[in-house]
């Protein structure tokens, strides 16, 4: 078989220096794993240079700290981040190398682009001047990848090491009440979350909106836990697993947890198909019984939607709750 020789940009971006950094340095490590230790990497062999780079290029946002350079393998593109990281801070050696770091805070092309600057960016490609998209790119002028790279309709996205992000807490810390004064009364903690079977029995007898709400409040505290939140922190909920900051260890360990508490057992894509918590609850609800006790509470609640149970009080969900397990 042929090999693939084609050239692609591979572009990177961050919300500061550190970050675009910390993520070139994270994503050679990655893709140089990829190739001398597969062993070590999960899917190793759908880490492709076309997969790596519709990931990077089409399905990530791109932020004002940005590298672009161009490559030909997944080897290639592990070597061009290599260097950048080894020449930070050094535009001018970078660009010896084609390597491009800018920083764009608000581009002289943020206006809409037109047919023109879309025909441009194509004929580049077309002409194989991909250093000089990436170049472009890196001060930011306005590339439609989809158009400039369209074989990169087909290919899967593959998993990356996700984009560093704070998770700094900006919470106010609790105020002092003035001398004299007592403290206000402690919060009791809630009680523990049913887990194991009783978890399982519990989403049996709910109606669907209730089931998946039961479903998100799971994940979210399964994956909350294995990417080390604070207490009184959970995971967004429409944001990507890797976006998140999960590897492909924390998807094992979220899976292993699903297939004991739930009688589940997730495809291995599964978490690609369905890349956020909000998407996957839905496939986890589809894959779970209800059960069909004729229980008349269950069919009192099976018959409200999920407008009307958001309008429940606290109190009134737990009392319905409680009747139905």
């Amino acid at each position: 078989m042929t090999a693939d020789t084609r050239q692609f940009v591979v572009a990177v971006s961050g919300r500061d220096d550190d970050s675009l950094t910390t993520q070139a340095r994270d994503l050679a490590r990655y893709l140089g794993d990829a190739r001398r230790e597969p062993a070590r990497v999960a899917f190793s062999h759908a880490v492709t240079l076309p997969a790596v780079v519709k990931t990077l290029l089409c399905l990530r946002e791109t932020h004002p700290h940005r590298l672009a350079c161009t490559a030909g393998s997944v080897e290639e593109a592990a070597d061009r981040l290599r260097t950048y990281v080894s020449l930070a801070g050094d535009p001018r050696a970078l660009a010896q190398h084609g390597i491009y770091r800018t920083t764009v805070d608000r581009s002289v092309f943020d206006e809409p682009d037109d047919a023109g600057d879309r025909a441009y960016a194509a004929r580049l490609a077309a002409e194989g001047r991909h250093r000089q998209l990436a170049r472009l790119w890196a001060v930011g002028y306005p590339v439609d990848w989809a158009r400039i790279y369209p074989d990169l309709a087909g290919e899967r996205p593959v998993y990356l090491p996700p984009t560093r992000l704070s998770r700094r807490r900006f919470w106010p810390d609790p105020a002092t009440p003035p001398a004299g004064e007592p403290a206000p009364p402690a919060v009791e903690p809630a009680p523990p979350a049913a887990t194991g079977s009783d978890l399982l029995g519990d989403l049996g007898d709910l109606p669907d909106v209730l089931r998946r709400q039961r479903l998100g409040d799971y994940l979210q505290r399964q994956i909350g836990l294995v990417l080390g939140y604070p207490d009184g922190e959970l995971p967004r909920t429409d944001q990507g697993f890797f976006d998140l900051g999960m590897t492909s260890i924390h998807l094992e360990t979220v899976r292993s947890a699903i297939v004991r508490d739930l009688a589940v057992d997730p495809e291995p894509s599964a978490a690609f198909d369905h890349p956020t918590i909000t998407e996957f609850v839905r496939y986890l609800a589809d894959r779970i019984e209800p059960a069909t006790t004729g229980d008349p509470t269950g069919s009192v609640l099976a018959g409200l939607d999920e407008h009307e149970i958001d309008s429940l009080s606290a109190t009134d969900l737990e009392r319905l709750l409680g009747e139905v397990v």
